[in-house]
């Protein structure tokens, strides 16, 4: 980690007022501000799986811009959904689009002790100054019958990006809560399962079900969107722990680069249908991948289809970099 990435780390886990603007300048960047429709489509199918209340109050804890906070309310319909943000530019945001559910202050989300049914979050955990705080915060949340369900990057070995943070000197940073040198700034932590469980072990929660993505082929569509750079970078010779690491690596580095330049050109496409055309050199670079956009979309089609298999074989399987933990008390309220 750069002197840069640690000094930004130390101010998120010490200075609240500092994590307050840092997250409100991302959000005004529009940070997290949508995610693909099959991620929102496989969290709304885990929900409707999973025996929580048919009524009642549920919190989306760190709901950021409320895209997640949409999908209770649409799955949870008869709930009452409330969404709660370390950043006030998110919770406007969110309120905006929104305008059924309640959100408030993470300062007012303290007062609410014992009185939500149901706790939502969304890769929010890895962002929080202080877990072991927040986890009894949580908790005390909860009614005596209430449950948690947490999605949140995974440091289980056995996925791809884990394999390749093996093979490298700086591939885990941080002594106390470890995270994969590729996390991006703000991520403080990457937690197992194990670690997650014992965040509650203390209390009568449950840890009664647990799904895992991005095994493999999750993990080559993860690594070919962080770009290029990132991509002839994973394999430079002196951050590999020996020369087989950096055999390994330097393999794993072609296969990343014919596939994120099979992907690139509907990238390119539809970042220039979003965001519009403002330049000769936008427009050039539009054409090309017009021409190219066939069999970028094909390439892309089968690896989500790959992807999807994946998550319907392996799902419950450790082993994937993202995980998704639901804490029941023993047997939990059923629909």
């Amino acid at each position: 980690m750069s002197n840069k990435g640690e000094a930004v780390e130390a101010k998120l886990r010490g200075d609240q007022g500092f994590a307050e603007e840092f997250y409100n300048e991302r959000f005004r960047q529009l940070y997290m501000d949508s995610w693909p429709i099959i991620k929102c489509a496989r969290v709304a199918s885990l929900l409707q799986d999973l025996p929580l209340p048919i009524n009642g109050r549920v919190l989306d804890f760190g709901c950021g811009t409320g895209v997640f906070t949409a999908v209770l309310k649409n799955v949870l319909h008869d709930c009452e959904v409330n969404g709660t943000d370390i950043s006030n530019k998110a919770l406007e945001i969110a309120r905006s689009k929104q305008p059924e559910c309640f959100f408030y202050s993470m300062a007012d989300c303290k007062h609410l002790v014992g009185q939500f049914d149901f706790i939502f979050s969304h890769h929010v955990l890895e962002h929080v100054s202080d877990l072991p705080k927040t986890a009894e915060m949580l908790f005390s949340l909860l009614k005596p019958s209430g449950v948690m369900f947490h999605i949140l990057p995974c440091a289980d070995p056995g996925s791809l990006e884990h394999s390749i943070c093996l093979l490298r000197k700086d591939g885990f940073l941080g002594a106390k809560e470890t995270r994969f040198f590729f996390d991006e700034e703000g991520h403080l932590r990457r937690l197992s399962t194990q670690g997650l469980a014992d965040l509650w072990a203390r209390t009568n929660l449950v840890l009664e079900r647990a799904y895992y993505a991005n095994h493999l082929y999750g993990g080559l569509k993860f690594l070919t969107e962080n770009g290029l750079p990132f991509i002839l970078d994973l394999a430079r010779p002196n951050a590999c722990v020996n020369n087989s690491a950096a055999k390994r690596l330097g393999q794993l580095r072609i296969v990343l680069v014919l596939l994120w330049a099979i992907r690139q050109p509907c990238t390119v496409v539809n970042n220039k249908m979003k965001f519009g055309i403002h330049s000769f050199r936008d427009c050039v670079l539009f054409g090309i991948g017009l021409l190219a956009w066939p069999a970028s979309r094909l390439g892309n089609l089968l690896l989500q289809r790959l992807v999807n298999r994946e998550w319907q074989k392996k799902s419950q399987k450790r082993g994937g970099s993202e995980m998704y933990i639901f804490f029941g008390r023993g047997g939990g309220l059923h629909k």
